[in-house]
């Protein structure tokens, strides 16, 4: 009978009324002898994983031996350490709570060895670099591995980000042991970017910033929020990169800035007043609001004599209506270069006649881009008339301006003593997404008429007055078709070495 159809307790009633006789006094014999052969048999297995051990230590011993890199000096292994971390640190930041303050290159290469970690440890090289800080997270790892890492990172410059992971759904928590590190290395600031608004958090006294080049500041600030002095003293400050709502919060050494990117969608009237102190910028980039066409123009002129490139953005006020007569009836840069404006209006912008006279007063114009203008072609004309330096034009969404006019009036006519050569220096013309009552003849007698072959420039009795074309890009929304005439004519000056696109 098998023993799984009987109950437990027949089962056992059985095996004791069948055991024999000194069952017990054997199986007690048996249990020492098992017990004490599993007692060897650990005592060797304790001797065997020594063993197992050690031979893995005298196989890592030996290959590491036998690797080239064990004759590097330390001094190059540093190196290389470094190239690492610089190619590590470029690369996206993942969501490891570590690695979003770039360590976890170094933290991997300490990691090898003893050696390594000691040299890792010992150069403070390889903790210095751009360093991106979660002043939100409060956790106790983080902020240690913060301030260690900001502590060994000293004496060398500090590329520092400070943000939140993500704060779309309630306002952060910072971190005031963070921002406390933060504030403690503040002399060896070289450039700066805020993300997150910690305006109010930063109030402590400052050390002299002696080593802040560059500020970035991204956020939304609150009429409540304090004014800081946090970046006034910082005697190397000359490039800033500001997006803000009031501007006043965050003063910044104005007077010696070298290149400004200011955003700004509130108050539109502080920014001629922070312009009049920016009298050392070479490089400006504005996107702020038009002023309101009931406004009417304030006089208070000022000069930026070393101003070599200037951007500006206008946007649409709330009234519908903008004007720029404000920005450019008030600036004066004698040396501006390069000039782009561009409108984002619901209806093309405009431009005013204070315009004309910016460009009067920029007689060393070269670059000339406008996007989204209506003007029209008397307008146009206005401006070539008064640009005599102006080397490149570019139009973009400009759908009123482009006619015969604008042909006929760039079409140098040599010897007429009624032609006065408009932008006798204009070797480029890209004019993008434009609409305009012209004829193929019209640009074939502009072109024509600035436009010689190396061989017919070098046979002219005297240079022209007007400089050759290089460069003509024409692209319409009226989908102009093109004869198979106008189509090889083209082709054929493209042959002689002109570049010429008409789409």
């Amino acid at each position: 009978m098998d023993a799984s159809a009987l109950d437990s307790a027949s089962f056992y009633d059985i095996v004791a009324a069948f055991a024999p006789p000194g069952l017990e006094r054997q199986a007690r014999v048996l249990l020492a002898e098992a017990e004490a052969a599993l007692t060897r048999i650990d005592t060797q297995i304790k001797a065997l994983t020594v063993a197992r051990d050690f031979q893995r230590g005298r196989i890592a011993a030996l290959k590491y031996a036998m690797s080239p890199v064990r004759l590097l000096p330390s001094d190059v292994l540093a190196e290389i350490f470094l190239d690492t971390i610089d190619v590590s640190r470029n690369l996206q930041y993942s969501s490891a709570p570590l690695s979003n303050l770039g360590l976890t290159p170094v933290l991997r290469l300490a990691s090898v060895c003893a050696h390594w970690r000691q040299l890792a440890l010992c150069d403070p090289r390889m903790w210095r670099g751009d360093i991106r800080l979660n002043v939100a997270n409060v956790s106790a790892t983080y902020c240690e591995i913060a301030g260690l890492m900001l502590q060994r990172s000293s004496p060398h410059p500090l590329d520092l980000t400070l943000g939140v992971k993500d704060h779309r759904y309630k306002p952060p928590a910072f971190s005031m042991e963070v921002l406390s590190a933060v504030l403690g290395c503040a002399q060896r600031w070289k450039s700066l970017r805020i993300e997150t608004n910690v305006l109010h958090l930063l109030k402590a006294p400052l050390p002299r910033l002696e080593r802040l080049e560059r500020v970035f500041v991204e956020i939304v600030s609150r009429s409540t929020d304090p004014t800081t002095s946090l970046l006034l003293d910082a005697p190397l400050l000359a490039h800033a990169r500001i997006t803000l709502n009031h501007l006043e919060k965050i003063p910044l050494p104005w007077t010696q800035l070298v290149e400004l990117v200011l955003t700004n969608g509130d108050n539109t009237s502080s920014i001629l007043n922070i312009l009049s102190e920016c009298t050392a910028l070479r490089t400006l980039e504005l996107n702020i609001i038009a002023w309101d066409n009931d406004a009417g123009v304030l006089l208070n002129p000022f000069v930026i004599c070393n101003l070599h490139q200037l951007s500006v953005n206008f946007m649409q006020p709330d009234s519908g209506d903008g004007t720029t007569a404000p920005f450019f009836a008030n600036l004066t840069s004698p040396v501006l270069q390069q000039l782009k404006v561009t409108f984002e209006f619901l209806d093309n912008g405009p431009l005013d006649p204070e315009f004309i006279s910016f460009l009067r007063r920029s007689p060393q114009l070269q670059s000339l881009s406008i996007t989204e203008c209506d003007m029209d072609s008397a307008f146009l004309s206005t401006i070539l008339l008064n640009t005599p330096s102006l080397e490149s034009l570019q139009l973009a969404c400009c759908f009123h301006c482009l006619g015969q006019e604008f042909f006929q009036r760039l079409t140098y006519t040599n010897g007429a003593t009624n032609s006065f050569p408009a932008a006798p220096r204009l070797r480029e013309i890209y004019l993008e997404s434009c609409r305009g009552d012209f004829r193929e003849e019209n640009v074939m007698d502009m072109v024509l008429s600035r436009w010689w072959t190396d061989a017919q420039l070098t046979a002219l009795p005297a240079p022209p007055l007007v400089a050759r074309w290089n460069d003509i890009s024409i692209s319409t929304v009226d989908g102009m078709q093109k004869t198979d005439e106008f189509k090889a004519w083209i082709s054929s000056r493209c042959e002689e070495g002109l570049k010429l696109y008409i789409h």
